[in-house]
């Protein structure tokens, strides 16, 4: 199946966003300030009704005194899990930043679960693990540009 990816906005993962990341809490709690702030990019694939079925924020914020990307809110439906779509969405928006040259170092905090995933795209742990509000159990990890 052949899926759209594209650079979009928020209104249009922020269902996703919500249903994958903080389903049974306010949506408020996958909103950001940064959302709609010019520099922020989101991505997504979408299926062929147009609904987005996996999606990723990348925003400029600091770290260790220095403003760096801050990869937020990643999210794949249910159903799509474990084929390869995050994998694959993560890698379109770094060759994308890359070939737009804005490539910079990225940060994230990741659910303990999800260590391994981004261990594949060279983050590594930079903190002891902590409870994140209603993710629960992080870590926050660091990709060197």
């Amino acid at each position: 199946m052949i899926y759209t990816k594209k650079l979009t906005n928020v209104d249009e993962i922020l269902e996703l966003r919500h249903k994958i990341l903080r389903n049974g809490f306010p949506i408020h709690e996958v909103m950001f300030d940064e959302d709609n702030i010019h520099t922020t990019r989101h991505y997504a694939f979408f299926n062929e009704t147009a609904k987005a079925i996996a999606c990723l924020t990348l925003m400029k914020a600091d770290w260790e005194d220095k403003s760096i990307w801050r990869l937020r809110a990643m999210a794949v439906e249910e159903n799509f899990q474990g084929n390869g779509l995050g994998i694959a969405l993560l890698e379109h928006a770094l060759n994308d930043l890359e070939n737009k040259n804005l490539m910079d170092d990225i940060w994230l905090h990741a659910r303990t679960t999800s260590e391994s995933f981004y261990e594949k795209f060279n983050f590594q742990r930079a903190s002891d693990i902590f409870e994140f509000g209603n993710a629960g159990p992080s870590i926050k990890m660091l990709r060197k540009f």
